[in-house]
């Protein structure tokens, strides 16, 4: 909104960067140069929608699923969602996934709102 990044994937990204007392500087790009960044470590986290089964995946590091979008949710099946960062950033990732952790419920109540408002604003 505004041009600035929203939704539930920055805000947890915003809650768990206050958590370590980090800043966020955005990147924006195509999902393949994104990719190429974090792989080089140029970038230390990609969100975005990216799922469990990335091709991405032998080359980058991924948190668990941290949110499944079960059926009938849209055009989004099945899907497991997941938090990209560099690859052997491995203390990151276990900081980053004891954040997500057991928090399904939780983000997709987040989603089912923020999915609310979306409608609110559409005619």
């Amino acid at each position: 909104s505004d041009g600035e990044p929203a939704g539930v994937e920055v805000e947890l990204v915003q809650e768990f960067a206050k958590s370590i007392a980090a800043e966020i500087d955005r990147d924006h790009g195509m999902e393949a140069e994104l990719f190429d960044a974090l792989e080089h470590f140029e970038l230390d986290m990609m969100i975005g929608g990216v799922k469990e089964d990335t091709p991405w995946s032998k080359h980058v590091g991924l948190t668990g699923a941290y949110v499944t979008f079960p059926p009938p949710r849209d055009e989004l099946r099945d899907e497991k969602h997941v938090m990209a960062v560099a690859p052997g950033e491995n203390a990151f990732l276990v900081q980053l996934e004891k954040r997500l952790l057991g928090r399904e419920a939780e983000i997709l109540e987040m989603l089912d709102e923020e999915s609310a408002e979306e409608d609110e604003v559409q005619p």
